[in-house]
């Protein structure tokens, strides 16, 4: 991927401008080039999520609970940002396919104080869908160990800001 450099003006616009030659400091011209990333004697590691890595170790056996998530692109995020965290831990992320599936798949996995669940859904804001089955499952059985989290967003990818990749709007 190319690197670019945003730039804000006095009047809060904003410009990309790739990395490189063009750039002036202090009246001198200057060439802007990428961090280098630290290399593996400065320090220690750190995990997609910003915690310290756990060198040497491998991923530990499943353990009983587990985090569900609605679909493959959010658990491909999960993955990309906790993934290292989360195999450390033991905990498995499973795809829903669908809010809908909720509700059979928690009666299968039967929650409990040893069998917790987590669950990531996208908009979940006050009177939708979400909101209703989430509500469901806390007064279900097992309710109490089970933890339903969401976002007010379509899609969890959404926030991300497009500025954040170089971008002034999603295309």
């Amino acid at each position: 991927g190319m690197h670019l450099v945003v730039l804000e003006d006095r009047h809060g616009r904003t410009r990309s401008f790739p990395l490189g030659a063009g750039f002036w400091v202090e009246g001198r011209p200057v060439v802007l080039v990428a961090p280098r990333p630290a290399s593996a004697g400065t320090g220690p590691r750190r995990t997609a999520s910003g915690s310290l890595a756990v060198e040497q170790q491998r991923a530990r056996v499943a353990r009983a609970s587990r985090i569900w998530v609605e679909g493959r692109h959010d658990a491909e995020l999960v993955e990309r940002v906790w993934g290292d965290d989360l195999r450390v831990e033991g905990v498995v992320v499973e795809m829903l396919d669908g809010v809908d599936n909720l509700q059979a798949v928690l009666t299968d996995f039967r929650p409990g104080p040893r069998r917790r669940a987590g669950v990531l859904v996208d908009h979940l804001v006050p009177g939708s869908k979400e909101s209703r089955v989430a509500e469901q499952v806390r007064r279900g059985p097992g309710g109490a160990h089970v933890l339903v989290l969401g976002h007010p967003y379509v899609d969890v990818w959404q926030a991300v800001r497009p500025e954040r990749l170089g971008l002034e709007r999603w295309p």
